[in-house]
């Protein structure tokens, strides 16, 4: 009977699960939210993060603070960084079918067993695009972003547009749907998904997004901080959302635009203003979506809070807009000066809204839509269909399982039952 058992095995019977590895080196999982979730549920995917140390020279997480939000949202994952030696995880040890990294730069993960360079040499290497823009990439260091992408297998994109936008290889992006609105875009009705409520405290909510460079020509932070202080001094009926960079604070002050005293004391008064919000989690899109206007300079929330349908005030900084960029603006109203902003505001509060209908055109310009599957189910469908031997090795299961006869189903259910029993002893592995 053992014979029958082996040969059964031998034969393929129990299928290799597909063995997806998800490194997290930042204080966001938006990309692999509802990516978890689905390969979760697939008994024939091994989904597994890895974190490890974020590095750059402006800022670091260490892996003590990213294990933390991962145990808070009840994700399972293995540390690729041992703290007490200082040593890394070699994934390669882990016989990976595929690898995502969450950014296209090698040069924030610390180690060179993390880069796409040394793990394309064993294993798909794959990224998911966090976010579309509206400008033209074509100043230093962004012009030669996109060599980073050299060793990626596939990068998957928000559109069909999107593929488009990059010179360098294009062939490389597979357009799926916006991932990092997935959750807002398919997962609305589903139980297992709790989402922020808007604050009901207030008649109205707006987001401001400004840039985190600080100067004037980069961003418009210094331009209008002080109307929107002011603004939200004399509605307290409104509440503004502060999307805080992480380095905005920093950055004025390595700019010399604030001492750190006074850049203290600027976002202490900030903080005390009660119908202002200072946003800064990793779930700052829940927030955002529930705001009735966003305002922002370029950044690839505005293109994101337009899936909402609901009204944009995009304020230009010194870069020069994209045909798509320029594409994506007719549904967004431009403001120039604080005079022109507090006009529009105003006459935004009031439900005055002419360009509407022309952003709900815009939508699949924005993210590829599936009619019957989310962005998350259509994006595994992809990856067992890139990986051949899994493909293969899955045909080749069916046709066997199909052929059994109803005895050799018997044995195979004992097979099934007497190899877990001698796994769980140790006696195979």
């Amino acid at each position: 009977m053992a014979n029958i058992f082996l040969e059964t095995h031998n034969n393929n019977i129990i299928p290799k699960r597909l063995n997806i590895f998800a490194v997290v080196h930042t204080m966001f999982t938006n990309t692999y939210d509802t990516l978890y979730y689905e390969a979760k549920k697939d008994k024939n995917i091994n989904f597994t993060f890895i974190t490890i140390p974020f590095c750059h020279e402006e800022v670091s997480n260490s892996i003590d603070e990213i294990n933390l939000m991962m145990k808070n949202k009840g994700y399972e994952y293995i540390q690729g960084y041992d703290k007490e030696n200082n040593s890394y995880l070699d994934l390669k040890k882990l016989n990976p079918d595929a690898v995502f990294l969450q950014t296209p730069y090698d040069g924030q993960r610390i180690s060179k067993l993390f880069s796409s360079k040394y793990l394309s040499n064993f294993t798909k290497v794959y990224h998911i695009s966090y976010g579309s823009t509206i400008i033209n990439y074509d100043f230093p260091p962004y012009d030669n972003i996109f060599y980073e992408h050299t060793h990626f297998t596939k990068i998957f994109s928000e559109s069909t547009l999107a593929k488009y936008l990059n010179k360098y290889c294009d062939n490389k992006f597979i357009p799926i749907g916006y991932m990092k609105c997935d959750k807002f875009l398919n997962y609305k009705n589903n139980k297992d998904f709790k989402f922020k409520q808007k604050n009901t405290l207030y008649n109205k909510v707006i987001a401001w997004k400004p840039r985190w460079f600080g100067t004037l020509g980069e961003s418009n932070f210094l331009r209008y901080i002080d109307y929107f202080k002011n603004f939200a001094i004399n509605n307290k009926d409104i509440l503004i959302l502060f999307i805080k960079h992480p380095l905005i604070k920093d950055e004025l002050v390595k700019r010399k635009i604030y001492t750190k005293k006074e850049a203290d004391i600027l976002f202490n008064e900030i903080k005390k203003i009660k119908n202002i919000q200072i946003v800064e989690d990793d779930n700052f899109l829940e927030d955002i979506f529930n705001a009735d206007i966003f305002i922002g300079d370029y950044c690839s929330t505005i293109i994101e809070f337009m899936l909402t349908k609901k009204p944009i005030i995009y304020t230009p900084c010194e870069v020069t807009l994209s045909e798509y960029g320029k594409n994506i603006l007719e549904g967004m109203y431009i403001v120039n000066n604080i005079k022109e902003m507090d006009i529009k505001i105003n006459t935004l509060l009031k439900d005055n809204d002419k360009l509407k209908e022309i952003r709900k055109k815009k939508i699949p310009l924005i993210t590829d839509i599936h009619s019957d599957k989310t962005i998350a189910q259509y994006l595994l469908d992809l990856l067992k269909n890139e990986n051949d031997n899994f493909k293969n090795q899955t045909t080749k299961i069916k046709t066997q399982k199909s052929n059994l006869s109803f005895k050799n189903k018997i044995r195979y259910k004992i097979w099934k039952h007497f190899d877990k029993i001698l796994r769980k002893k140790g006696i195979i592995k």
